[in-house]
């Protein structure tokens, strides 16, 4: 019996995070269009509601995308079996950390 080498592509990281990431990201930017508002302008609300920053008029609007998107993650993370879904965001900004200290070590 041969054994077949496992795909290279389809179990390489950077490939995972960014499917993953521009397939989930898909989705919810379908959402964010329904509700007006085009994906760049919903990056700088979410990044206005982290700071405090919004006036008024954006603070309801800010809120309820914030809230939407949580959802969406929830859905998400119901895809995957529980012990998974509680460990891969603190694995993901544990890399995230590494990956910023090589770089600012490096740069």
């Amino acid at each position: 019996m041969t054994l077949t080498p496992e795909k290279f592509v389809s179990s390489y990281l950077l490939y995972l995070l960014a499917a993953s990431s521009e397939a989930a990201s898909h989705q919810f930017h379908l959402r964010v269009r329904e509700l007006g508002l085009r994906v760049p302008e919903w990056r700088v609300l979410a990044c206005l509601y982290d700071q405090d920053g919004l006036m008024i008029a954006g603070q309801k609007l800010s809120s309820e995308v914030v809230e939407e998107a949580r959802e969406h993650e929830r859905t998400l993370l119901s895809a995957l079996n529980q012990s998974d879904a509680d460990r891969i965001k603190p694995s993901l900004e544990r890399l995230l950390a590494s990956l910023n200290s090589w770089n600012s070590a490096n740069e």
